[in-house]
């Protein structure tokens, strides 16, 4: 890490200013030390990455053991007292996703147009992060940090639960302007106020409570400044629906938490055949039997979409499954977080649910909405984006990928 990062981070605990205690440094970087709390925490820091979580030392006994006799000299208070509950609550998604980006997504998003990803989930064209101090909170192996370096970005701060962020940090290493933390969204390890732009994308959904998620990092935002979010869409249930979405996904939660807690060989065999469930559904389909298909499409549910490849389904249906919590929320919920949290001029994008709002001093009534019509992925991509081959890869990486892949 580099020093002027004490700038923008703080103890998760108490929200105090942090000071280091180098083990190994090299000029103004960081690679193992302390950060060191007056509540009396201490975090280590490993690989150059500040592991701001309250168990981080359980989950690095090496570091402990390296160190011994700094921690003995100063004791830090959540060496082994820390909230253990909450801790286990994440513990699943924390090694989820730390899978499902080491050894599943691996370098794939990297390869999409992520510029035009960003602006269909936020409405807001990159171009406008130029001279901002930017927070991903859940940036996974940080897909859209260059995107934030390529608009101008000031500064970038990159945060993850998972060991997603040392593939995070590995991109980020070229970039002296973007800085990544190991943390918890629900205890974000950051200064109140203090950036222009925060983002988060697919995350507040996992967590085992998502509106005090978006309360944490509403408090983020610096007045003026804005907040992003991407969460997956609560579906209608239709007048012709043989089986309501609600009941296909709330009926099967007992199998999503059994399966999240499959070894990943499993886990990913488990995804692999709800992929060769669905094409068999769609191939009924194509046989005139369209309510058959969808009961066998939706039982159980999975996350199709049919112009990806078989890789890119797999791994939706791997972020589907593998985590302990996956909650769904209207349009209606999330402006309500929104107003709640003082925030106006809400923006719902076209696809659903995906918002920004600004951060206002006082909260304003009424709350102001630029409510999009919701589009289709087709529409979406009709603006612009390329589209992939189907049935494979893409072949040419210097082109830009699908929306469709991620959205």
């Amino acid at each position: 890490m580099r020093r002027e990062l004490l700038a923008w981070i703080a103890c998760p605990l108490c929200r105090r200013d942090l000071t280091v205690q180098p083990f190994e440094s090299s000029g103004d970087h960081v690679t193992e030390g302390l950060l060191r709390c007056g509540c009396g925490a201490a975090y280590p820091i490993v690989g150059s990455i500040p592991r701001l979580l309250a168990e981080a030392f359980q989950d690095r006994p090496a570091f402990v053991r390296k160190h011994q006799a700094a921690l003995r000299a100063r004791m830090p208070k959540n060496l082994v007292d820390f909230d253990k509950a909450l801790v286990e609550d994440v513990s699943t998604t924390k090694v989820a996703y730390g899978n499902w980006w080491k050894k599943m997504q691996r370098d794939q998003s990297y390869h999409l147009d992520n510029e035009a990803i960003f602006e269909a989930r936020t409405g807001v064209p990159p171009s406008e992060l130029a001279g901002k101090l930017v927070f991903d909170a859940g940036c996974g192996g940080g897909r859209f940090l260059p995107t934030y370096v390529a608009a101008g970005a000031k500064a970038v701060l990159a945060m993850d639960l998972s060991t997603a962020c040392e593939m995070a940090a590995d991109h980020a290493a070229a970039h002296p302007n973007v800085h990544v933390i190991q943390g918890n969204l629900l205890m974000p390890p950051v200064k109140t106020g203090t950036f222009d732009h925060t983002v988060t994308f697919g995350v507040l959904m996992i967590t085992p409570d998502p509106q005090r998620g978006f309360r944490e990092l509403a408090h983020t935002v610096k007045v003026g400044g804005r907040l992003s979010i991407y969460v997956y869409e609560r579906p209608m249930t239709k007048w012709d629906d043989p089986l309501p979405p609600d009941l296909a996904w709330y009926g099967f939660g007992p199998l999503r938490g059994a399966v999240s807690n499959l070894p990943h060989p499993l886990l990913e065999a488990f995804c692999r055949g709800l992929w060769a469930k669905r094409r068999f559904a769609e191939g009924i389909r194509r046989l005139g039997f369209r309510r058959i298909a969808d009961v066998i499409a939706r039982v159980p549910p999975d996350a199709y979409k049919p112009m990806e490849n078989a890789a890119f389904n797999v791994v939706r249906n791997y972020d589907m499954y593998a985590c302990k919590y996956t909650f769904l929320h209207s349009v209606e919920e999330v402006l309500e977080w929104y107003r709640e949290e003082g925030y106006n001029d809400v923006v719902v994008t076209p696809y659903r649910v995906a918002a920004t709002g600004t951060r206002f001093a006082e909260a304003g009534e009424p709350l102001r909405v630029k409510l999009h019509r919701k589009a289709s992925v087709e529409e979406i991509e009709s603006r612009g984006v390329r589209v992939d081959p189907a049935d494979g890869p893409p072949t040419d990486r210097s082109e830009p990928a699908t929306l469709r892949q991620v959205l």
